[in-house]
């Protein structure tokens, strides 16, 4: 399934391509929940696209791993899960909540 995006949105997300983090970035989670200990939300320029198979393609919703921790970056959350680090797209005031729900998750633990 396909999201089109808003005007807003492709400003917000270019906005995020173009900022220049001191980490390589997994991908783009256009408005981020979390459920659990892990987010959902709409990826977009994900490292490991595959055309092919259309796995992790952009619009598609996708699951992280386990959030471990967040770090804030030129204005953006940023998730930092097992695997990989998400940028996220949203609106301030959703980003604080965000931020909330992740300091309240339980660290997790990897064996």
């Amino acid at each position: 399934m396909s999201y089109d995006l808003l005007r807003s949105e492709e400003q917000v997300l270019k906005k995020a391509r173009d900022t220049v983090f001191p980490f390589a970035v997994t991908g783009y989670l256009l408005h981020p929940i979390i459920v659990g200990m892990v987010a959902f939300g709409t990826i977009y320029h994900h490292l490991k696209a595959d055309p092919v198979t259309n796995r992790f393609a952009d619009g598609h919703t996708i699951r992280t791993s386990p959030i471990a921790s967040f770090i804030l970056h030129d204005g953006f959350l940023v998730l930092n899960t097992r695997n990989s680090l998400y940028v996220c797209v949203m609106r301030e005031a959703d980003e604080a909540v965000l931020i909330n729900t992740i300091r309240s998750l339980p660290k997790p633990t990897y064996h």
